[in-house]
C-alpha cells in the first residue's frame, strides 16, 4: 500500500506544468520553460534541456493554474 501512494505521488509532482510549443514544421513539445531570450527557448526533457532556436517557434501556450486543482 504504501509503494502504491508513492508511486501515485511521484506521478503526480513529476506531470507538474509546462508549456506546449508549437514549431515549424508543426511538431508539438510539451515541457517546463527554463529560460526564454529574444533568440531562443529552453525547455527540460527531464533527462536533457533543449534550446529551441526563436525562428522556430509559431507560438507558445502556458499552463493556466486553476485555483483548487492538482496538476497533471
Amino acid at each position: 500500500m504504501k509503494t502504491l501512494l508513492f508511486l501515485s505521488f511521484a506521478a503526480l509532482v513529476s506531470t507538474g506544468f509546462g508549456a506546449d510549443i508549437v514549431l515549424k514544421g508543426g511538431a508539438r513539445i510539451h515541457a517546463p520553460v527554463l529560460k526564454e531570450t529574444g533568440s531562443a527557448t529552453v525547455v527540460d526533457l527531464g533527462y536533457s534541456d533543449l534550446r529551441i532556436p526563436g525562428d522556430e517557434i509559431l507560438a507558445t501556450y502556458e499552463d493556466q493554474a486553476v485555483e483548487g486543482t492538482v496538476p497533471g
